[in-house]
């Protein structure tokens, strides 16, 4: 039996896979008419946009992209003019899902514009950062583990102690399955930059047959250190890593200290359900690690 679909369901989708063009050099002329759908003009400068969304591939023909993009512009055209001539632009669904985007793109360009700004580390900063993380650089190792994803609450202190005396993978094993502890077990390996930073320093000094327990969502990830090989980073090689995690976090401090001074500067109340609310403390950022690198 065919499968039937809601006219804004079905243009929805077209829509997304016309989105999804592949991109190549801009047009020379942005105010150039390079299409005519019916009375509607498609210019140099529509086309430039779904050109920049997407990448140039490598020993891609540009005119052959850029005709690729034209025809689904073209196509998106008519499916737009079709979707009036059915009223979908007044439909109140579709109209939420408008003024939704606007605002989604709105906040968007604020949040580039105004909370983030261009942040360059020092030479010093880099350096720091390098001698301060040893376990991520000049000390750098790939680890072996038996993984134990437990779920439920914490670990019970009495299954902690188990854990503590466990150094193989069946006595972990037999620690979780007496106490009645559902688990999955796997072997995996991750370099140092892959792990939870704040957990590094100690899995880093960690030796083989020691269990880390690292909280995650809906219960633990025990991990036994089942062998560690060295493979150190020196300070030229690590310092692009270094510099885009320090761009990141400044970034992202700046980010939230924006949102702070917006708040700050603001009227929020909350009504009907949400009346009760407590309006959240905003404090400025502190400096804070990522999980990875």
């Amino acid at each position: 039996m065919p499968q039937h679909h809601s006219a804004n369901g079905f243009a929805a989708l077209i829509l997304l896979a016309l989105l999804t063009a592949c991109g190549g050099d801009r047009p020379s002329s942005p105010s150039q008419v390079l299409a005519k759908v019916n009375d509607t003009e498609i210019t140099g400068l529509q086309l430039n946009h779904v050109l920049s969304q997407r990448g140039k591939p490598e020993g891609a023909d540009e005119q052959a992209l850029k005709r690729s993009a034209l025809e689904q512009l073209v196509d998106q055209e008519l499916l737009v003019q079709k979707a009036v001539d059915l009223k979908l632009d007044r439909d109140p669904t579709v109209l939420q899902a408008i003024e939704q985007s606007k605002r989604q793109v709105l906040a968007q360009a604020a949040a580039e514009r105004y909370l983030v700004k261009k942040a360059t580390p020092s030479e010093q900063e880099i350096a720091a950062f390098y001698q301060s993380n040893p376990a991520l650089f000049s000390e750098r190792k790939i680890y072996q583990f038996k993984a134990f994803s437990v779920r439920g609450p914490a670990i019970p202190s009495g299954v902690a102690e188990g854990l503590d005396n466990a150094h193989s993978a069946d006595e972990v094993a037999n620690v979780l399955t007496n106490a009645g502890m559902e688990f999955k077990s796997a072997d995996i390996r991750r370099t140092a930059e892959q792990l939870p930073l704040p957990m590094l320093d100690k899995i880093a000094t960690s030796h083989q047959g020691d269990v880390i327990a690292i909280p995650e969502n809906g219960g633990t990830l025990l991990l036994l250190n089942d062998g560690t090989t060295p493979a150190p980073m020196n300070a030229e090689e690590a310092k692009p890593f270094i510099q885009t995690y320090l761009v990141n976090m400044e970034r992202q401090n700046k980010a939230k200290q924006g949102m702070a001074n917006l708040r700050a500067a603001a009227k929020v109340e909350y009504l009907q359900d949400f009346a009760s609310t407590k309006k959240v403390e905003q404090k400025a950022p502190e400096q804070s690690h990522a999980k990875k690198l």
